[in-house]
């Protein structure tokens, strides 16, 4: 059988030869021979005859499905596009000047070979004090192994210096003090923790196996750069690694839409459903250890085209989208750099609770609104009852509050607190209740006629999308209405940055 593995070098590998080989020998004879191929014949080669040297890590993701969809899930793996690995790997060396590189999770190495390209181009001295202290982490021991003969393998460096540590990385009491990590952590959810964990208070409340990661992480490290899921920025049951990280220092986070372009670009492998895209809605953190300087500088959630991508994922850009206040973290704002000034000008003694009145004690319909829980680029409330699942309603106290909730969820302000609170996949009523309203907003007759006239019109604005094989009924009043709604209760304020399917980049 060896031999059929001997003959992919005459140019006769493809995927599904390497996943039949897998499903019969197993994926570690299959890649202790591949290993064995790419040390032999050199990366030209095995670019060539094989696969490009930076997919590895894509291919060996392909392996794990093959063999085995669940266990695939439960190891939460995800291997790390190369521009990614390449601008994590440049927020990581920014102004450091690195003594190690702990990459916890390695897998196949992305991570931590950019990092090392990256030291060995700016400084011969610094690459040749790192690559002594290199660590690997990871319970895989074939992804340990394919990463280490990379680095070996590209940089020239003695396989037998490199410290391999294989194993459950919440588990072991060892770690390297004043590390500066790189790190794709596992994602999946656990349903009870282990007794042994070294750290266990944030990941007993939220039971997400990467906020273990980021936990330990940051209570070893000097500095951090992790891509994880975003939920910890938004989630209550994420408070205490929020708080965690306040307590121990700085930095900065980048967060990402998943639609139309996501940040683990390309298919998703083992996967249980027709959804083949990746779906993950990820952000990068940087952590700096400080004991002065605390708190953290935000993106927006950024959302960008599948041909933007070669522009967006730089660290200039990305730089460029950081807002200027150091956040605590306790409610993280996802604010856009160009409406920070106003969202933190913003007065309010009530909150949207503040003008609903509980629906078992409404007096009548007649101020009622219903909400669409869907809000991909905008927030609608409207008086129709439309044929259509997937929405709530709230009653108004009184006429003045009717008008001023129609007004604001149909101007940008709930769209906008939707964007930097949260920003997935639905609306949430729980979400809505809590926004601010502010205290200077006239409900007057410019206001209140401009109300009636939109719903009015509502039913001339209908649209029809289907869903799950049932059509949907909605309503996209045209932008100059929502403009016009800015700027009677807004007067001077730009919001046309937040409802964009993509960035806005100079010169595209």
């Amino acid at each position: 059988m060896d031999r059929r593995i001997d003959a992919l070098g005459n140019g006769c590998f493809t995927v599904d030869l390497y996943k039949s080989l897998v499903l019969e020998l197993g994926l570690s004879s299959v890649w202790k021979k591949l290993i064995s191929i790419l040390k032999s014949e050199g990366i030209e080669n095995f670019n060539k005859n094989y696969i490009n040297f930076y997919d590895i890590g894509k291919l060996y993701e392909v392996g794990l499905a093959t063999i085995n969809k669940y266990t695939k899930k439960e190891l939460g793996k995800f291997y790390t596009p190369k521009d990614v690995s390449s601008v994590m790997a440049d927020l990581l060396i920014e102004k450091e000047t690195l003594t190690n590189i702990c990459d916890v999770g390695c897998g196949c190495g992305n991570l931590v070979i950019e990092v090392l390209k990256k030291i060995k181009d700016r400084s011969e001295e610094e690459f040749n004090n790192v690559s002594k202290n290199i660590y690997l982490f990871d319970l895989d021991k074939i992804a340990l192994n394919i990463c280490k003969a990379r680095i070996s393998i590209l940089f020239d460096i003695d396989e037998n210096k490199i410290h391999s540590l294989p194993g459950d990385f919440l588990k072991r009491n060892e770690f390297i003090k004043n590390a500066f990590v790189i790190s794709n952590p596992p994602y999946s959810k656990i349903k009870e923790i282990n007794r042994t964990y070294e750290f266990k208070e944030c990941i007993s409340q939220s039971k997400d196996l990467y906020v273990g990661f980021i936990e330990k992480i940051i209570s070893y490290s000097k500095k951090a750069v992790i891509v994880s899921p975003q939920s910890y920025i938004v989630g209550k049951n994420f408070s205490k690694i929020r708080e965690k990280l306040f307590q121990l220092g700085n930095g900065e986070i980048y967060s990402f839409d998943n639609v139309p372009g996501a940040l683990f670009n390309g298919r998703k492998e083992g996967i249980f459903n027709t959804n083949t895209a990746n779906g993950v809605r990820a952000s990068i953190l940087v952590f700096n250890k400080s004991d002065d300087i605390k708190g953290y500088r935000l993106t927006h959630l950024i959302r960008f085209k599948n041909e933007q991508r070669n522009k967006i994922i730089t660290l200039n850009f990305l730089k460029s989208k950081l807002g200027n206040k150091l956040q605590d973290l306790i409610k993280p704002l996802k604010c856009f750099k160009e409406l920070e000034d106003f969202v933190y000008s913003i007065k309010s003694d009530i909150k949207i609770n503040d003008l609903i009145e509980n629906e078992i004690t409404k007096q009548n319909d007649i101020y009622k609104i219903y909400i669409n829980t869907s809000a991909r680029y905008f927030i609608l409330g409207y008086v129709s009852n439309l044929k259509r699942s997937g929405y709530f309603n709230v009653y108004a106290k009184d006429q003045k509050s009717f008008y001023l909730l129609y007004a604001l969820l149909n101007s940008s302000y709930i769209y906008l607190w939707w964007r930097m609170l949260d920003g997935g996949i639905l609306f949430p009523k729980n979400l809505f209740l809590e926004i601010p309203v502010p205290n200077n907003i006239l409900v007057n007759d410019l206001l209140i006629d401009f109300c009636k006239e939109l719903i009015k019109q509502e039913k001339n604005f209908l649209s029809y999308k289907k869903n799950a094989g049932e059509v949907q009924e909605s309503i996209k009043f045209p932008t100059e209405y929502r403009n016009k709604l800015n700027s009677i209760l807004f007067q001077g304020i730009n919001f046309e940055v937040i409802h964009s399917n993509k960035e806005l980049i100079r010169n595209e």
